[in-house]
C-alpha cells in the first residue's frame, strides 16, 4: 500500500471527525475555532522494518497556543478512538456506531483505497495494550454501501411545536400542521439537544414556542410520512412570549363596542397594529408583558422589573408612560404623542426617551 496516501486520508478523517465531535460540545458555535484543523498536524517520524508501521507524532504549531492546543488534543484523541471503534463496528457488525457523525463518512470512505486483497492497515492507540481496528478490502466495501445509503438521505427541517418527549428512545413529535405530525429521533452524543427538546416541549401539547428541527429522511420518501432522523439542530423560530402576545391581540381584536358594558368601547386598529409592530421588542424584554384593552379603549401594557411596575397606556394618537418603584416609593410619568422610540426604550431598558 502507499504509506504516505494513507497517512493524508486518515489526518482527514481523524481531523473532520474531531471538528465535528468539538462541535457537539459547542452547541452555540457554528465553527470550529480558527486553526483547529490545521493544528492537527501529524507527521511520520519513523517507519519501522517488515510491514509499514509508521511511527506517528502529533506536532504543535508555533501559531496555536499552547492551552488551547492541551483543549484540542482532548477531540483529537476522541476522535481517534471513535474512527477505531467505527472501522471495528463495521468489521464485526457492518453498521455505523450511533455516535460516528454520519458527515464525516465520506472521510472513513478514503481510508485504504490502495489495500489490496490480502493488505490491512491497523489503526487505534500508539500503545500496544490500546484499543485496535483493522481495516481491510472487505471492510471497506461494507463502508461504501453505508455511504450509499446515508446518500440516499436528505437533510429536512420540521417546523411546529414540540411535545410528546420520550427520553429513553431519545425522542419527540413536532406538530407541523393541524392534524399532522413527525416523529424525530436525535442523534447519539447530542445529549445538549435532548435538554433543549425538555425546556421546548409542550406540556399540554400546545404552550410551547415554535421550533426548527434539522435532520435527515429517506430522499426519495413522502416527508408526511418519514420519522426525522440523526436530528442535529433544534431552533426556536418564534418565541412562547410572541405567541402568546399574538393570540392576546387577536383576543382584542374581536371585540365589539360594548364589549365590557353599553359605554365600552374596542380598541382601534390603528393602536392595535402600533401595539403589533412592538412584538420583536416586547418578545425581546427580560419579563413577562401583559395587554389589555380598557373600557374606553385604550389599551394597557403592563410588567414588573424587580421593584419597579411599568405601565404604558397607548391610544391611536398618544401614550401615557408610568414607572412605579414600590420600594422607594418613586414615581415617574409621562404624557406624550404615540412614540415608538420611547416605548421600546421603557420596555427594553426602563429608561425614558426625552
Amino acid at each position: 500500500m502507499e504509506t504516505a496516501s494513507e497517512l493524508g486520508y486518515y489526518r482527514e478523517l481523524i481531523a473532520d471527525v474531531a471538528r465535528r465531535l468539538w462541535l457537539r460540545s459547542n452547541p452555540d458555535r457554528t465553527n470550529a475555532p480558527t486553526g483547529f484543523k490545521a493544528a492537527f498536524d501529524l507527521r511520520m517520524t519513523e517507519v519501522k522494518k517488515g510491514s509499514s508501521r509508521p511511527q506517528l507524532y502529533l506536532h504543535r504549531p508555533d501559531s496555536v497556543d499552547e492551552d488551547d492546543f492541551n483543549e484540542w488534543c482532548v477531540f483529537y484523541a476522541k476522535a481517534r478512538d471513535l474512527v477505531t471503534h467505527t472501522i471495528d463496528t463495521v468489521s464485526a457488525h457492518e453498521i455505523l456506531p450511533t455516535d460516528f457523525p454520519p458527515e464525516s463518512v465520506r472521510h472513513l470512505r478514503q481510508m485504504g483505497r490502495t489495500l489490496d486483497d490480502a493488505d490491512r492497515i491497523t489503526v487505534g492507540r500508539p500503545k500496544f495494550q490500546g484499543r485496535k481496528a483493522s481495516l481491510t478490502k472487505s471492510v471497506r466495501q461494507t463502508i461504501k454501501k453505508i455511504d450509499a445509503a446515508i446518500a440516499d438521505n436528505a437533510e429536512y427541517t420540521a417546523t411546529g411545536v414540540i411535545y410528546a418527549f420520550d427520553g429513553s428512545n431519545r425522542s419527540f413529535r413536532v406538530r407541523v400542521a393541524e392534524g399532522t405530525s413527525t416523529t424525530c429521533f436525535i442523534q447519539r452524543g447530542r445529549d445538549d439537544l435532548l435538554r433543549t427538546v425538555k425546556e421546548y416541549c409542550a406540556p399540554d401539547g400546545i404552550t410551547a414556542p415554535d421550533v426548527s428541527v434539522s435532520g435527515y429522511i429517506a430522499a426519495d420518501s413522502e416527508v408526511s410520512r418519514q420519522n426525522l432522523n440523526d436530528v442535529y439542530s433544534i431552533k426556536i423560530v418564534y418565541p412562547l412570549k410572541a405567541k402568546q402576545l399574538q393570540s392576546k391581540i387577536e383576543m382584542l381584536e374581536s371585540l365589539k363596542d360594548g364589549w365590557g358594558g353599553p359605554s365600552s368601547k374596542a380598541p382601534k386598529k390603528e393602536t392595535l397594529r402600533f401595539v403589533a409592530s412592538l412584538f420583536s421588542d416586547l418578545t425581546l424584554a427580560r419579563d413577562d408583558v401583559n395587554i389589555a384593552s380598557e373600557h374606553g379603549g385604550n389599551l394597557i401594557i403592563e410588567w414588573v422589573r424587580g421593584d419597579v411596575e411599568y405601565t404604558a397606556v397607548v391610544d391611536e394618537h398618544s401614550m401615557y408612560l408610568c414607572a412605579d418603584n414600590t420600594t422607594t416609593d418613586e414615581l415617574l410619568e409621562k404624557d406624550m404623542k404615540l412614540n415608538r422610540s420611547a416605548l421600546e426604550k421603557l420596555v427594553q431598558e426602563g429608561g425614558w426617551v426625552d
